[in-house]
């Protein structure tokens, strides 16, 4: 039942889509152990139009010594690998690489996974990793004691973290031989990154714990929780940093665990497709190693712990800054709103004081109002009334238009929707 579900699961091809083909030089790095010689390594590097046969030479030479041999291609944020997607079969094809890892690239599945080849008399099986920055990928044949892997790195440090796991091969290259020198040395290389980069966060957090006096650290030269000289566009940034840190956080913690479960997962396949030489040297290094790292990763999770709680403590006060500075801006508004009112209030006065004294100055002197006769009024006096009454209401009218108009808009608005047909109802 296992193989038939494996049968169909395994995916026949990767998407073509997912692949750039740029005509880039490929770096292969291969190593041979011939006891009692030291352990060569060599790299080189090859155009895409050479690649296959550099890669697959001598691949199924008859030996007995342990081979190593590694292709680099690059792979980038958006998951394309920049290799020729026939000729990136074509390489999985040669280096006898399980379909069942085509799924896991195409959707960029994390952790690591094995598979035993059924059809193999030779015991081979593929290993699969995916550690964020690396993909590694490998078969290997226990009969001929050879490991054909590539690896892809999808980080904007492309080349150096290439550069990186190749001087990890190089320093160990004596353990080719083993069945988890590719897990080991893969948690390994994770387990540096992150104590590095958790110190580089542990720096970020102080640095804006300085800034502000939020710490459990004593800082006698500064005000706790003081702001002065501070714009709110400065700790809007320093809030993006800390939720920078907050990510980067977030993503160690997410690493250690998939190490966590790589070297977990390492010492139960010693006893399945990945037997080892119980008692050799190689072995019990190999053992003291994954031991380490073990310890190295729950002290670099509760370094993580510590780290995060900081940041979100962090976080919170630059909140509650933000909010602060907010509060007093509006404080400062209403104190001006204010003071705004008081003039136009006193605007107000001044106009309301000088407006009788207009108006009947005004009205006084109208022409159909005869001061110097025996009648004051004439009588073309209603004449000023019937034109300074309708325009005085006329205006106000357009006040009030002009005021509710959105008001009136919106209702307009709303009595228009209620009169359309409900969706669904028939028309007809």
């Amino acid at each position: 039942m296992e193989r038939t579900m494996q049968n169909r699961y395994r995916q026949k091809i990767i998407p073509q889509e997912q692949f750039v083909d740029q005509r880039l030089d490929f770096t292969i790095v291969d190593i041979q152990l011939n006891p009692p010689h030291s352990p060569n390594l060599r790299t080189w590097k090859t155009s895409s139009t050479t690649l296959l046969k550099e890669a697959l030479d001598s691949i199924d030479e008859q030996t007995n010594a342990p081979s190593f041999r590694l292709v680099e291609v690059i792979r980038d944020s958006s998951n394309r690998n920049y290799i020729d997607h026939i000729s990136f079969h074509d390489l999985l094809t040669g280096f006898h690489i399980s379909n069942e890892t085509h799924v896991l690239i195409q959707y960029n599945v994390l952790g690591f996974h094995c598979f035993q080849h059924h059809n193999s008399v030779s015991g081979e099986y593929t290993c699969y990793i995916n550690d964020v920055p690396y993909m590694l990928l490998w078969s290997v044949n226990p009969t001929k004691i050879y490991t054909r892997a590539i690896l892809l790195c999808s980080n904007k440090a492309i080349h150096s973290n290439f550069a990186q796991f190749r001087n990890a091969l190089d320093m160990n290259k004596h353990l080719i031989g083993e069945p988890s020198f590719l897990p080991v040395t893969s948690a390994l290389l994770t387990v540096h990154n992150v104590h590095r980069h958790i110190n580089k966060q542990r720096m970020e957090v102080r640095k804006i714990e300085v800034k502000f006096g939020f710490s459990t650290w004593n800082y006698p030269e500064l005000t706790i929780g003081s702001i002065d000289g501070v714009d709110v566009s400065q700790l809007t940034g320093y809030t993006k940093l800390i939720a920078s840190s907050l990510v980067a956080i977030g993503d160690m913690k997410r690493r250690l665990k998939l190490t966590e479960l790589l070297l977990k997962s390492v010492e139960d396949k010693e006893c399945g497709p990945m037997k080892r030489k119980n008692g050799s040297s190689e072995v019990r290094l190999l053992q003291e190693t994954r031991q380490q790292l073990a310890l190295q990763i729950q002290c670099a999770q509760i370094q993580n712990d510590y780290l995060e709680n900081r940041a979100k403590n962090q976080f919170t006060v630059l909140f509650n800054l933000i909010n602060q500075r907010d509060a007093t801006t509006n404080i400062n508004l209403a104190a001006q709103a204010k003071e705004d009112s008081s003039a136009m209030k006193t605007i107000a006065v001044m106009t309301m004081a000088f407006l009788p004294g207009t108006f009947f100055a005004a009205l006084f002197a109208v022409p159909s109002l005869q001061w110097t006769g025996d009648k004051v009024v004439t009588g073309r006096f209603w004449v000023y009334w019937a034109f300074t009454i309708p325009v005085t209401l006329v205006i106000f009218a357009i006040w009030v238009g002009i005021t509710v108009q959105q008001k009136v808009i919106g209702y307009v608005q709303e009595v228009w929707k209620k009169s359309l047909p409900k969706n669904g109802d028939n028309a007809f």
